[in-house]
């Protein structure tokens, strides 16, 4: 009986032994450290104008920040300029505020003097901020504000 005694003691001696050591090291359950953050993505958020040439054709989807004339209006995505997109098109849509528009066109640079009746686009400083900044020229615009594509306000 005393050997079997033994046994249980030398296991129970072991065991706390082993908590000891545990305890000694820092280890514990509740570990008071910080607890650990992801990493911040190293690569830049993705600015499609930054990101396209002059010249390239371009398909955006995003909301109608603004309308400045029959054939030219403003968007803004999270993927676009601070200040939002110039959208120039010979088209007339209707397209309003906060309309959901679909727009294809190539991408240009905007000088008021080049497109100023291209685009009868009247009063210079309603477009003095996008001077020398890349533009849509849409030859596409769909407007998802209803089924049918025309916008839930049609008088922007």
């Amino acid at each position: 009986m005393a050997e079997r005694f033994r046994g249980k003691a030398v296991r129970i001696w072991s065991l706390l032994a082993l908590l000891a050591c545990v305890a000694a090291s820092g280890c514990s359950v509740f570990d008071d450290a910080a607890p650990a953050h992801p990493e911040q993505s190293r690569r830049p958020a993705l600015d499609t104008m930054e990101a396209s040439t002059v010249g390239d054709r371009l398909t955006i989807t995003a909301s109608v920040t603004g309308v400045s004339s029959r054939q030219s209006f403003t968007v803004h995505d999270v993927d676009l300029p601070d200040g939002g997109l110039l959208v120039l098109t010979e088209a007339v849509p209707r397209v309003g505020v906060p309309d959901l528009v679909t727009v294809s066109g190539t991408v240009a640079l905007f000088t008021f003097t080049g497109f100023r009746h291209r685009y009868d686009l009247g009063d210079v400083r309603v477009y003095q901020r996008f001077e020398s900044r890349k533009v849509l020229l849409a030859d596409k615009v769909r407007s998802w504000a209803t089924a049918d594509g025309t916008p839930a306000n049609p008088d922007g």
